[in-house]
Formats: C-alpha cells, structure tokens, sequence
C-alpha cells in the first residue's frame, strides 16, 4: 500500500462549492498526492458520481482517493480507501467486507490501540486547534501525541484547524500527517497546497 499520508486533503463545499472534482484537480496540481471526499449533503447517486469522477484523476493526476463514512461507496466507485467516524459502522465490521485501507477517527490512546487492532491503517485524531470547519467545544492535548506514538505502530493523522503556521509542532510530537481542509481549498488552492508542502517536506513527507 504505497499512499502518501503526510497531507489528506478533506473537500469541503463551504470552500470548494460546487467545483470540488476542479478543487481537487488543483490540489493535485499543488502536490497533495492524497484526497478524502467528504459529502454530507449528497444523494447516494450524486455522491458516487462525484466519487467515481475523482477516481478518473487517480492515474492521471497520481493521486489516492478516500471516501468519508461510506466504504460501500468506496467499493463501488473502486477508491483507495474510507475514512470511519465515530458514528460509522464498527470498522471490525468494515474490515470483513471492504479490502482497501480504512483510517479511524480518535480521540485517545485506547481508542488508537483498538483501531490498530481492529484493522485500522491509519488513525486521525483531533482536534488540537480551533476548526472552522468542524467547530468542536473540547480540544485535545499536544501530550498526547507522543503517547499514541509509542503505543502503536500505523500512521498518525493529526485533524482540526491545521495550518502551516501551527502544523510543525504536532509533526514534532509526533504526527505522522495532516489531514485539511480550509488551509487547502479556500482560497488559491494551488498555493495553499505548496505551503503545507513546504511544511511537510521538512518531515519526511511528498
């Protein structure tokens, strides 16, 4: 499984309106090797219509596509991967039917090492700073990351309010990735892209 998890850009309509296949098309053009669609508005049939339009970009854009919440889509329309909530179906369960690779959202150590042991790939947890995107009362603690760190073995995606200005410290203590949104698709996305890059870089990733 060769999929570059140190920026996952996660679409959002509020910042890419109705040209998220063109959002994504520039951040590719940016570098972000890694994207994860993310409909919460949508139809089932438009949801997988969008998903299997961005999964035509893969070979010629060289990227990977991940489906939030919905591994039957990400079945159907032959994506890289999905990416479980908490309020998903049981990734154990997933893990039986869908054969690509699964992420997990967390919000501790445990809740880490079981994702890992249920089959998890990769695990995103957050947030660490106040999102826009996904507006949350409690954030977490930076300790925590070195904790997680040492206690499994699979990538470790920090989520919520990620920036490059705030990005380095999280990749300092542990992170492994990013996961974005409003620093990728608002605004210049073929700029944004290059400065997280520009951060990422400093970290073993693209």
């Amino acid at each position: 499984m060769n999929i570059d998890f140190s920026i996952i850009g996660v679409t959002e309509r509020r910042y890419c309106g109705d040209r998220v296949v063109e959002s994504v098309r520039a951040a590719a053009k940016g570098g972000i090797r890694t994207i994860q669609l993310r409909e919460k508005g949508l139809s089932d049939i438009d949801f997988f219509k969008t998903a299997f339009t961005l999964t035509k970009l893969k070979e010629e854009m060289d990227i990977n596509i991940f489906i939030n919440d919905r591994y039957d889509i990400a079945e159907a329309a032959s994506c890289d991967g999905v990416h479980l909530g908490n309020e998903d179906l049981p990734l154990y369960a997933v893990r039986k039917f869908y054969k690509g690779c699964i992420g997990k959202t967390v919000k501790s150590k445990d809740e880490a090492i079981k994702a890992q042991t249920e089959g998890a790939d990769y695990i995103a947890i957050g947030p660490f700073y106040n999102s826009n995107t996904k507006p949350q009362k409690i954030l977490l603690q930076k300790d925590i990351l070195p904790e997680i760190k040492d206690a499994i073995s699979i990538p470790i995606i920090v989520i919520g309010g990620i920036t490059p200005l705030n990005a380095s410290i999280l990749f300092e203590m542990g992170a492994d990735g990013i996961a974005v949104s409003e620093s990728l698709f608002k605004g210049n996305v073929v700029k944004n892209a290059k400065k997280l890059i520009d951060v990422t870089s400093k970290y073993g990733g693209n």
